[in-house]
């Protein structure tokens, strides 16, 4: 393992975090909404917002983390 990969790997791992924290609140709230249409209530705006929220910050990681690994890695 060389002094790049020693780097990397610490960092991917708290962008898995993040990422796995972010999908976990996405796919809970998008439940919500899938429900609540189910049962023929509008979602709350808040609710929408909240979810659109969390789809910006998990794309937001991702980009992050593909910048940096290419920066870090060199490809």
């Amino acid at each position: 393992m060389n002094i790049k990969d020693k780097i990397a790997k610490p960092i991917e791992k708290v962008f898995d975090y993040f990422n796995w924290k972010y999908l976990n609140s996405f796919t809970e709230t998008s439940n919500e909404i899938r429900e609540m249409e189910k049962l023929g209530v509008k979602p709350s705006v808040t609710l929408v917002e909240k979810n659109s929220n969390y789809m910006v910050k998990l794309d937001f990681i991702n980009k992050s983390r593909n910048k940096l690994t290419k920066y870090i890695l060199g490809y």
